[in-house]
C-alpha cells in the first residue's frame, strides 16, 4: 500500500512541476504576445455602455485606442451626444487560460470594467447604421 502512495505522490509532483513550468513559460512577454496573436486574436473586444462604440484590439493594430478608459474623440460625441463614454471590456478573466495570468496583473485592458455583450447589445440602437466609423462589430 505504501508503494502506491509513493507512486501517486511522485506523479502529482511531476504534474505540478510541468504545470508551473508551462504557466511560467507561456507568460514570458514574447511567448505571451505570440499566443495573443494566434490564440487570442479577436479575444480583446470593447464597447461603451450602449454599443455605439465598439472595438477589437490586437497586436497588429497601430492605433490601440480601445485601451483608453473613456472615449475622447469629439466627433463621436457630435454624432452620439447622449452616449456613455465609459469603455467596457467584453471578455472575462478565465482561470483556465493560464497563458494570460501575467496580463491579468499588468495589462491595462484587464483594468477596465467588465460588462456582458448581451447586456450592451440590448441597449444598442437598432438597426446599427452601416459605415459607422466607431463600430468594428
Amino acid at each position: 500500500m505504501k508503494h502506491k502512495n509513493k507512486q501517486f505522490s511522485s506523479t502529482a509532483k511531476i504534474i505540478g512541476i510541468v504545470s508551473i513550468t508551462l504557466t511560467v513559460l507561456t507568460n514570458i512577454p514574447v511567448v505571451s504576445d505570440l499566443l495573443e496573436t494566434f490564440v487570442d486574436y479577436n479575444h480583446y473586444r470593447f464597447s461603451n455602455g450602449d454599443g455605439t462604440y465598439t472595438a477589437v484590439d490586437n497586436l497588429f493594430k497601430n492605433d490601440r485606442w480601445p485601451l483608453r478608459q473613456t472615449i475622447t474623440n469629439p466627433r463621436f460625441f457630435e454624432l452620439h451626444p447622449s452616449s456613455d463614454p465609459t469603455m467596457y471590456r467584453l471578455f472575462r478573466k478565465n482561470p483556465f487560460a493560464f497563458w494570460r495570468y501575467g496580463k491579468y496583473i499588468g495589462d491595462p485592458r484587464y483594468k477596465l470594467p467588465y460588462r456582458e455583450w448581451k447586456e450592451i447589445k440590448s441597449r444598442r440602437p437598432q438597426p446599427r447604421p452601416d459605415g459607422n466609423e466607431f463600430c468594428q462589430f
